[in-house]
């Protein structure tokens, strides 16, 4: 019993140590992302949840900002979130076109 008390707690550790590095690197990414546009674009700001908000910039600055910081232009998704990866970084971006949001997650 003692045993297998040891064991499943070992595990719960283990997979929140596992959750926690993982929030971390999320975090990490939306800041490697956030620091070189917002030199670029001066009014995006980087939002709850990892969402960087740059909708007080038109759509084709949005676009340049993100190829200028390496980020290229891959594919349209189903839900019409327009997906850039960078080869640097290796950072997906999800661009939402009608509120100009980038987020990690597509």
């Amino acid at each position: 019993m003692k045993r297998n008390l040891k064991k499943e707690t070992n595990e719960v550790i283990g997979l929140m140590t596992k959750a926690y590095k993982f929030g971390l690197f999320e975090n990490s990414g939306a800041e490697r992302v956030f620091e070189p546009l917002s030199k670029r674009l001066d009014k995006v700001r980087l939002r709850p949840n990892n969402i960087i908000d740059a909708g007080a910039h038109s759509m084709t600055n949005v676009i340049d900002g993100l190829n200028d910081i390496g980020y290229e232009f891959k594919k349209e998704n189903d839900d019409g979130k327009l997906h850039y990866f960078s080869e640097e970084t290796r950072i997906s971006l999800y661009l939402n076109p009608v509120n100009r949001k980038i987020s990690l997650i597509p």
